[in-house]
């Protein structure tokens, strides 16, 4: 792995020396990748005041994004500590200029919030929508542009390298770990039922009122209610938090957040869960992948609202 400090505009380069040890952090509900990695003691050129990071392996780039700390540390074995993320941590960084856009598109989003922060293109439905989007006051750039693809295309907003999509995740058959699969050198699995619940309320113009209830537990006297302003979304995350699966492979495994897989332990007994975290590490001790599955259903099946 090759891990180099640039300047914006690529022009400006500092190689580094090989890596102590790292860590990439990838995760579902976070648009920015986050890396922390220790390198033998370095000066950084006085032309790179605000550097950028990139780590390349195999002619490919693995992250690249600014770099938000640099710790020296002295004594018997000097080094530095360079912390970064990913290129959408820019947009999240940054507030965006309130406006009001009629029958606005994709692409004048993306020009206006996120073209000037480096980003090529953004790929999603370009026509535009009628009536009008309002970016409020206080609202990230990443807010902005998220709040339009979720609000008025319905889709969610995600990026891969320098290239954001407005759109689901590409369906492809399921990651496979274990037997037949990827193999596994440990796994773990968690059961929090305390994060399931029995109702969500939602508000009604000034009333508070029953949006979901979940028959399945209250009919075993689990009683755990939340008033939310959306109760769906509150739902979703609870249930989401009740079944957590830890699986550890060698190396480094490409897998990409938001993905199905499938452990499987033995014949007939597999788990299915949704890709929610990456960490990819590297040290004295070994290169490994670690990821965190959750069920999206939880363990109850019977809501209605």
């Amino acid at each position: 792995m090759k891990a180099v400090l640039e300047s914006f505009d690529q022009i400006k380069r500092f190689p580094l020396p090989d890596f102590s040890a790292f860590s990439l952090l990838w995760e579902a509900d976070a648009p920015a990748a986050s890396f922390e990695g220790t390198f033998p003691f370095f000066s950084v050129p006085k032309g790179l005041k605000t550097p950028f990071l990139r780590l390349s392996e195999w002619g490919e780039t693995r992250f690249f994004g600014p770099v938000d700390v640099l710790t020296e540390t002295a004594g018997k074995t000097a080094s530095c500590k360079v912390e970064a993320r990913s290129l959408p941590a820019l947009l999240l960084d940054s507030e965006a200029v309130p406006a009001t856009y009629h029958d606005p598109d994709l692409e004048t989003l993306f020009a206006r919030h996120a073209a000037p922060y480096g980003f090529s293109k953004i790929v999603g439905e370009k026509r535009s929508v009628s009536g009008t989007y309002s970016v409020l006051k206080g609202a990230s750039e990443w807010a902005a542009l998220e709040g339009f693809c979720k609000r008025c295309l319905g889709v969610p907003l995600y990026a891969v390298g320098d290239t954001l999509y407005a759109g689901n995740y590409p369906k492809k058959a399921p990651l496979r770990l274990g037997r037949n699969g990827v193999p596994v050198c440990a796994a773990s699995k968690v059961l929090s039922p305390s994060y399931a619940l029995s109702e969500v309320w939602g508000k009604t113009g000034d009333m508070w009122e029953k949006s979901i209830e979940d028959k399945d537990l209250l009919s075993c006297g689990i009683r755990r209610r939340r008033l939310s302003q959306d109760p769906s979304k509150t739902y979703a995350s609870a249930r989401k938090n009740v079944w957590r699966l830890t699986v550890m492979v060698l190396g480094f495994l490409p897998a990409v957040c938001g993905e199905n897989a499938v452990f499987s332990r033995a014949a007939g007994q597999a788990e299915t869960g949704v890709i929610q975290s990456i960490l990819w590490s590297r040290s004295d001790s070994g290169e490994t992948t670690r990821l965190v599955l959750q069920k999206a259903d939880g363990f109850s099946k019977s809501a209605a609202s």
